[in-house]
């Protein structure tokens, strides 16, 4: 129920399941999690801060729910916060590994690259992967 709230774009719903006890760890058949489902949508507001809903409009959705988005994440502050450290230690780890292995002389520029790259990890470490094992 959760993650079909969220898909929805409901979050009014998510936080109401929530307090009511629905679990951010259960997956669904194609191993979605509602914990990512949500930090998703959190780093979406985090990197377009100020935009408004015309700026955007195949984000509608979002940015029409943004202050009730605002409330999910603060009940998740938490959660998010070790998630998101977690996903960013597991990335800065494999970028590690290939830099030593492929360009020793990157690994110093990994910090400056997190943070050009917040909240968008995944994609330096999948260019990275592309560059160095295809």
């Amino acid at each position: 129920m959760l993650l079909l709230a969220l898909r929805c774009h409901d979050p009014q719903c998510a936080i109401v399941l929530l307090k009511l006890g629905a679990s951010i760890h259960v997956s669904n058949s194609i191993a979605e999690y509602p914990l990512q489902v949500i930090f998703d949508a959190m780093a979406f507001f985090r990197l377009h801060p100020a935009e408004k809903k015309e700026e955007r409009a195949g984000d509608d959705k979002l940015l029409e729910w943004r202050t009730e988005y605002e409330a999910l994440f603060s009940i998740l502050e938490k959660e998010l916060s070790a998630f998101y450290k977690n996903k960013k230690e597991t990335i800065e780890r494999e970028l590690r590994e290939l830099y030593q292995q492929f360009a020793p002389d990157r690994v110093s520029k990994i910090p400056t690259q997190l943070e050009a790259y917040a909240y968008r990890e995944h994609v330096l470490l999948e260019g990275v992967k592309k560059k160095y094992l295809s």
